[in-house]
């Protein structure tokens, strides 16, 4: 296929390439500028919200293939770009409202947010193992930065740390499982391997170790079970926006990148897959669970519980062929929009604290109504409570595991629902009945009250009206 350059679908990349410069020149003129920060974290929303219009609007079956086939756009790969895009906006709102927190670096904290967001866009258009190598290291290397972003906080610093000796573990686990699929097929373009695996009778081993490593090192990346130590210490030292967009965005990524996998160049192995997920699954959902009872930092308590919901999504992905995909991209979709919704508030509440720990938010809900709302909200959305998002994203995702003869994972999964509404509740009791501590009056910004509706709207819409979304999920 010719090196060829289509560039309406591209659009979407170009974009944010265009604001990730334009943010670039403007932190040059603004360099001694008090509030450089939130003008930068603003021209980052505006770029986003532009992408995210345009994709929607014009790109949505604007779908090709683009640099001699290794950029593909389809249904799938505009999803989770949308998806990407709306967590992106939401963290580059949360920076906004954080920096205060930052001693320096403020405009830098919005660029790399983009530049994370340049990265993790070409990622959900990959279609050959080099593109996707190079757009996954973009996302990480992003992401490293944010993490240790507060110098002079020593857990910033030890989560920073930790994260790259992990991110460079589970990179060096991936380009070693690359070149054992290299060595078995002779290519990293995904078609080419599709052509060629047709013409062997069994599989070759050195293939089945290949994507058995890869599949280890993108496991890292979503922080399933026993691929998780990582997440707790990270999600706590890190910024609260780098948090959120590591709840968020970066898990989602993982998810887009084992799907389209699966659904490409893994897909003749997807039986013996199957198996490896759902045990996957089971230990993710029953560790992140019951390790986030104990928990006193809402950050830390989030991190396991995040956990816990890399495991529902993995059964997604161990019931592919019965209706998986379908309740597995619903399911991230209200994750976003949960997840986001409590931690809007949490970047609120974090301004007027010196901690994250659960106790700062006794009596919350005389402070400020509406942060108490959006978190309870958020809260039993991510619990699986209905008619809230994340009661039908359970309810799909289990039914997809049933379907596909995972009774008894589906059953794990529905205890472990009674679970995790215990250490989330414990957050509803110190909000709702512990007595407020500190001031009475808890101050939101007008555009904080308009994001926070914005959260709250879409976690009751898509629990009260999932139809409409579904209906075009199954489209892709």
């Amino acid at each position: 296929m010719a090196f060829d350059i289509h560039w309406p679908i591209l659009a979407t990349e170009v974009i944010l390439i265009i604001t990730a410069v334009t943010g670039l020149l403007l932190d040059l003129f603004f360099a001694n500028h008090e509030k450089r920060g939130s003008i930068l974290s603003g021209v980052g929303m505006a770029g986003t919200g532009l992408a995210f219009l345009n994709l929607v609007g014009f790109q949505y079956f604007n779908y090709g293939y683009s640099f001699g086939g290794s950029f593909s756009q389809d249904g799938l790969s505009v999803f989770f770009k949308s998806l990407f895009l709306l967590a992106g906006f939401f963290t580059l709102f949360m920076v906004s409202g954080y920096q205060k927190k930052l001693k320096r670096g403020h405009g830098e904290f919005s660029l790399l947010i983009l530049f994370s967001l340049i990265g993790i866009c070409f990622l959900a258009s990959a279609h050959d193992f080099l593109l996707f190598f190079v757009a996954l290291e973009t996302l990480t290397v992003s992401l490293y930065a944010m993490t240790a972003y507060l110098r002079d906080k020593t857990s910033s610093i030890e989560a920073g740390v930790k994260y790259i000796i992990i991110g460079a573990l589970s990179t060096a686990v991936f380009l070693y499982g690359l070149s054992f699929i290299y060595g078995a097929v002779g290519s990293t373009a995904y078609s080419e391997i599709q052509r060629k695996l047709v013409l062997f009778d069994t599989l070759p081993p050195a293939f089945i170790f290949g994507m058995i490593l890869i599949v280890a090192s993108l496991c890292f990346k979503i922080s399933a079970v026993p691929f998780h130590l990582w997440a707790p210490d990270v999600y706590e030292g890190a910024p609260t926006p780098v948090t959120a967009y590591l709840a968020t965005a970066s898990k989602a990524a993982g998810f887009a990148a084992l799907l389209k996998l699966m659904l490409t160049v893994f897909m003749p192995a997807w039986d013996k897959l199957t198996i490896l997920f759902a045990a996957l699954s089971a230990l993710t959902i029953l560790y992140g669970n019951l390790a986030a009872i104990p928990q006193t930092n809402i950050k830390r308590l989030l991190a396991y519980s995040s956990i816990g919901h890399a495991g529902y999504l993995l059964m997604g992905l161990a019931s592919l062929t019965h209706s998986g995909k379908e309740a597995l991209c619903f399911y991230l979709l209200s994750y976003v929009f949960s997840t986001a919704g409590a931690f809007l508030v949490i970047v609120a509440v974090s301004n007027h604290v010196k901690s994250d720990e659960i106790s700062e938010y006794n009596g919350l809900a005389k402070k400020s109504p509406l942060l108490a709302a959006g978190m309870l909200l958020a809260l039993f959305s991510l619990a699986g409570v209905p008619p809230l998002a994340g009661f039908f994203a359970k309810f799909y995702i289990l039914w997809a595991g049933m379907q596909a003869g995972f009774f008894w994972l589906a059953v794990l999964g529905i205890l472990n629902v009674i679970v995790s509404l215990y250490y989330y509740l414990k957050i509803v009791k110190a909000i709702y009945i512990n007595p407020p501590s500190g001031d009475l009056i808890l101050t939101v910004s007008p555009t904080q009250k308009a994001m926070q509706y914005a959260a709250i709207i879409a976690i009751l819409l898509l629990g009260l009206a999932p139809g409409p979304f579904l209906s075009a999920l199954l489209a892709f």
